[in-house]
This record gives structure tokens, sequence and C-alpha cells, in this order.
């Protein structure tokens, strides 16, 4: 496929509806959607998704070791018979699958640096009345999207009733009924704290990963994809979105990001689906503009004179996102999206 334009669906793709889950600036949090519903349940029922929790509790590894941990789900914490690292089991049943020195390091961040601070009140607001509120009240987005995600959505039910997904950076919120969240602390509806380039769970144990606006975050992507090809079982997808000409945004950190001809490099033991433009130019060329904006503008970086050029830029600039709708058909969109879409699988 090339690296611009629509995505091809397949025949048997799900219907679905749009949810936030964006890893990334959370002020232009629409720019990555990913959605998934099923017909006629709303999602999985409570005895599935115990089912699918217990699968997981049988497939976790040792961080430090990486031996396989004893099934204990319930249990206040996690033993590991091989290394003796013990690994406490957090309110909710959320077990903390960190070695010792990454978890005091992303606590440092988490504790310390302000974009951390921020992303993690951001975070905490989740559900809440005053979050509700401040959504209502945004402007449009000023990002137009390719729906390369819905297209996709068969990824969450690649297995079936019993696929298992796991999404790296997921939470608050849930993508889909079958998805496992990990993260670096335990928000809303985060399932396991652990480490995406030190995965705490066993090999070819998942059939689909989802890391969507996460990877301009970690440290060291490599490490980061590795571990994802690792717990994928053969056959298994894998599913990146990738900010590229897109402003810094640290949540916690910032990073990197990436070309087409990087995203290939970096997947080069994936077979690819799909690569293609998922948020076009004039979409970062608006998000730009808001940011130079905010720059220019004394004091424009200030919480409410933020808020309030946030808002006139936004209202101002929409109707534009949609040249994208025509844009991203050209070829040399690639060279200046905000974001690309890929899709790979693990060979059989």
């Amino acid at each position: 496929m090339r690296a611009h334009g629509r995505a091809e669906a397949r025949p048997d793709e799900l219907p679905a509806k749009g949810c936030v889950c964006c890893r990334g600036d959370r002020q232009v949090a629409r720019i990555f959607e990913a959605v998934t519903d099923f017909p006629g349940s709303g999602g999985i029922m409570c005895d599935a998704r115990e089912v699918l929790l217990q699968r997981l509790w049988d497939s976790f590894r040792c961080p430090v070791c990486h031996e396989r941990l004893p099934s204990k789900q319930g249990s206040s914490e996690l033993l590991c018979r091989s290394c003796g690292t013990d690994f406490p089991v957090l309110t909710g049943g959320v077990p903390l699958l960190l070695v010792p020195a990454q978890r005091a390091r992303f606590e440092r961040i988490l504790n310390e640096e302000p974009a951390a601070k921020r992303m993690v009140a951001e975070y905490r607001s989740h559900g809440t009345w005053r979050k509700r509120i401040r959504d209502f009240l945004k402007p449009p987005s000023i990002v137009y999207d390719e729906n390369a995600a819905r297209k996709y959505s068969w990824i969450y039910d690649a297995a079936g009733a019993e696929t298992m997904v796991l999404s790296i950076g997921g939470g608050p919120g849930r993508e889909n009924p079958r998805v496992i969240n990990l993260n670096v602390d335990a928000f809303d509806s985060v399932d396991i704290v652990g480490d995406g380039a030190n995965l705490p769970l066993i090999d070819e144990s998942v059939d689909t990963v989802t890391c969507n606006a996460v990877i301009e975050h970690v440290r060291n992507p490599l490490d980061l994809i590795s571990e994802m090809h690792r717990i994928l079982k053969p056959g298994g997808y894998a599913q990146l979105m990738v900010p590229f000409v897109f402003p810094f945004h640290a949540y916690p950190c910032d990073f990197q990001r990436y070309t087409t001809s990087g995203i290939l490099e970096l997947t080069s033991r994936f077979e690819k689906v799909e690569l293609c433009v998922l948020t076009g130019p004039t979409s970062a060329l608006l998000v730009l503009l808001r940011e130079y904006l905010r720059l220019l503008i004394p004091g424009g970086n200030r919480p409410f004179l933020k808020t309030v050029l946030n808002g006139l830029s936004g209202w101002i600039s929409f109707p534009f996102k949609y040249l994208d709708r025509w844009l991203n058909r050209k070829p040399e969109a690639a060279h200046l999206a905000a974001a690309f879409y890929y899709l790979g699988r693990k060979p059989r």
C-alpha cells in the first residue's frame, strides 16, 4: 500500500464510533481517535471480561529476571520465585510490574517534572463533571483525521471472542472492552502498571497490540517495538499512530518524530498491512499556527490566555481542516503530515 491516501477496509470490518485515545498533547487530543464498538452488546459481558483478566494474570512475567510469575489474581502482591522480587498489587487489583529502578524513575518524573505533573492532573480529571464541562465548551477540533483506525477496527476481534488486545499507554478510558491497558501509573481503566520497553508478559501471549501516539514519548523506541513483536502471537497485529509534523508535547517526555521511511525501518520485523496519512498537512499547519500565536502574544501560554487563544483560533480556523480531505490523497501529503497510521502483522 502507498504511504498516503485512504486505508482500505477489510470486507468484514466492524461498525465503530470514535473515542479519544490520544497519548500525546491533550489539548489536541482529537488528533488520534481509535475506535471500536461491537454490535448488539455495547461491550463484553462482565464474565467474559473476568475470563480475559484471568488470562492476563496467567501471562505475567517478572520484569527483573523474565521468569513467569505465579498467577494469583486477587492477591495483594506477586512474588517472583526465581529472583525473589516482590511486586505490589494496587487498589483495584492493578499489579505494579516495574523494575525497581524504573519505578523510581517514573515516580520522579511524574512527581517533579512540570509537564508530567500537568499530564497526571489531566488524566486524574478524566470522567469528572468539570472535565466534561471543559470538553463541552471546547471549540471544534482543528484537525481532520482519516478513518484508518475505524476501517481496521476488526483487529480488536482478530481472534474472535477470546481476542486479547494490549494497549501500551492506554488509559484513562478504554478503547474497547477487550483492551488491556498498560501505563506508567494507575490511571483510570489501567490494568497493568508497567514499562512498554520491558513488558511484563510472556512471549506470544497477545493477539493485538496498539501503541497510539506513544512512541514519541519513549526513550528507546526500538526496545518498545521489539517487545511488541515478542508478546504478539504469530499472525497477530500491531497498530501504531505516530506524529510527524507536530509540536513538542511532553506527556511526560518527548523524544522523536518519524517519517514514513523511519516507521518502516522501525517496524521492519513486521509485515506491513497499511501505512497511510492519518492527520494531514492542513491540520499540521493549523496546530503549528495555534502554537505560534500563543508564542507571539505576551503571556500567551498562561492558563487563562492560553484557553482564550485556543478557543478563538479554533473557531476561526477549524473549517480549513477539511482541505485535508483533498490533500491527503496526494503522494506529497506524507511530506507534511501531522501523523501517520501504521498496521503491521507478525509473520506466522
